[in-house]
């Protein structure tokens, strides 16, 4: 790991004390092969409650994997099953869940390790089949736009508690649902933060409505995690436009 990066990870982990005081914690650093890439787990929920990424012009392609895994490193920390999320409580409530990266297969697709390590189920929560292939992944798919032309951090994690049933999977996998998630994209000179339901509402056409400033965001986490980078202002409102699968870069710019 280089310095800056050692740097940036130091004061990240201690922007996150507030977030993490009551819980017993345990930080991921999958960062080997690339940029910063590391996931903080709640060990209490055997859950992720925190992640970062950042990256640079995409140059790789190594393809997805096809199963989950535990990561040994995480022992108890983590859930107790790579399986997917099936309960026929949730379906008959109307509701299915995929295994929802957090950090995206694709945002780390430089390595076959990082990719590797992307399925992991530490980097796995459940999330709505709306969600997951909907708002989520729009968010997602603006991060590959905008890395093209500058550096982009990601970082995010799950906000549990709310008005969604949540022990649809503490049986199966030892974990409760999250009802929402949060999000926030990083450039050089903009920063945008979004709060998702995990609903079967979250879909693509619903993301500019989840915007929310970085100040809401703290509050619901307690922690300003983004603190050792430099903030832009606001984006602009082409910035702020849903790209297509094909990435129309021009709308980012």
């Amino acid at each position: 790991m280089n310095k800056t990066r050692t740097l940036i990870t130091a004061a990240v982990i201690a922007a996150l004390a507030p977030m993490t005081a009551a819980a017993q914690s345990m930080t991921l650093d999958y960062s080997a092969g690339g940029g910063l890439y590391m996931i903080q787990m709640d060990c209490e929920r055997h859950a992720a409650n925190f992640f970062v990424v950042r990256v640079t012009a995409d140059r790789g392609n190594h393809p997805r994997l096809n199963r989950f895994f535990k990561d040994s490193k995480a022992s108890w920390c983590q859930q107790k099953s790579t399986a997917s999320y099936k309960s026929k409580h949730s379906v008959a409530a109307g509701v299915k869940y995929h295994r929802g990266h957090l950090i995206a297969a694709n945002t780390v697709d430089n390595s076959p390790e990082r990719v590797a390590n992307s399925f992991f189920m530490t980097n796995v929560l459940p999330m709505t089949v709306q969600l997951n292939t909907g708002a989520w992944k729009r968010a997602e798919q603006m991060v590959e736009c905008l890395r093209e032309n500058e550096p982009v951090t990601v970082m995010g994690g799950p906000l549990w508690g709310g008005p969604h049933k949540n022990d649809y999977f503490v049986k199966s996998h030892g974990i409760e649902t999250p009802s929402y998630f949060w999000r926030v994209t990083l450039t050089n000179r903009y920063a945008i933060g979004w709060i998702m339901p995990n609903s079967v509402e979250a879909k693509a056409r619903m993301l500019p409505q989840y915007r929310v400033d970085l100040e809401e965001i703290s509050k619901r986490i307690r922690s300003a995690p983004w603190a050792p980078y430099t903030i832009g202002g606001t984006p602009p409102a082409k910035w702020l436009s849903l790209p297509d699968s094909n990435c129309k870069k021009r709308h980012l710019s």
